[in-house]
């Protein structure tokens, strides 16, 4: 389970302004997301009059142990299944700012849910997709060659890029874990993301990504997930002669 925190500014209905923060709960089924939203609610007086007490008593009634996830399992299906179906936003203020409250769903409970009737076998009108989520926990074998995961960081969230045969993709990330910088040796070819010059919270930026290759030594090293503030021509003059910005349509050979 992950939780993400930003900060803002709201506006008061009388004109003045309050800080405001704004946390997003992630996370998988039975990652205890609503749990603790529910437990932060109740121990924070925010809760609507009588809404606790409401739950218990369809909980009883329903013969179900209450469970403090239910007081943002609004809709009575969450309550028959035990799942968060969608995204549920709660909003309440301290003496001294505004707090949005953000429990979303785990990645495939959200598309299985968004769209339904891709997986629901019963829809009739028209054709379906063929679609089937399949969770990368390990190394995937695709048309014989390996693509094994590498933990990165996107922010404050966990990602992976792929290393396959002598080759290594890495992108859409800001962070690469030490304990991730192993599975990257003797490389062939490294992608890397490369936004900008300047810092962003979620990508790499140009010194950060040499620093990188300057440490795992592949023989080419490319950038990809670019700006535009990053002039092509100019760019790759400034770069070492092994590494280059990446552009639609290249084709490399390496061994995998």
């Amino acid at each position: 389970m992950n939780m993400l925190v930003s900060t803002a500014i709201s506006a008061t209905p009388n004109g003045t302004t309050r800080p405001q923060v704004r946390i997003v709960i992630v996370g998988h089924v039975d990652h205890g997301k609503s749990t603790l939203v529910g437990r932060l609610l109740h121990e924070t007086e925010s809760l609507p009059e009588g809404k606790l007490e409401m739950l218990k008593a369809v909980s009883a009634r329903r013969g179900m142990p209450f469970e403090w996830s239910f007081l943002l399992d609004a809709l009575q299906t969450e309550r028959d299944q035990g799942i968060t179906i969608d995204t549920t936003q709660i909003r309440f203020r301290t003496r001294s700012r505004d707090v949005v409250l953000i429990d979303a769903p785990g990645h495939a409970e959200f598309l299985r849910n968004m769209f339904s009737y891709i997986f629901d076998a019963e829809y009739k009108y028209g054709g379906l997709a063929q679609v089937e989520l399949n969770p990368i926990d390990g190394p995937v074998e695709l048309f014989g060659a390996r693509f094994e995961p590498v933990i990165v960081k996107h922010g404050n969230a966990e990602i992976i890029g792929f290393r396959f045969g002598t080759a290594a993709y890495l992108t859409d990330f800001s962070e690469i874990p030490e304990e991730s910088f192993t599975q990257l040796k003797d490389l062939d070819i490294l992608f890397l993301d490369a936004l900008r010059h300047r810092p962003h919270p979620t990508h790499s930026t140009v010194d950060n990504s040499l620093r990188i290759v300057e440490r795992l030594k592949p023989k080419r090293a490319f950038f990809t997930h670019i700006c535009h503030d990053l002039p092509h021509a100019a760019t790759n003059a400034t770069l070492p002669k092994h590494v280059q910005l990446s552009y639609d349509g290249m084709k490399l050979e390496f061994e995998i």
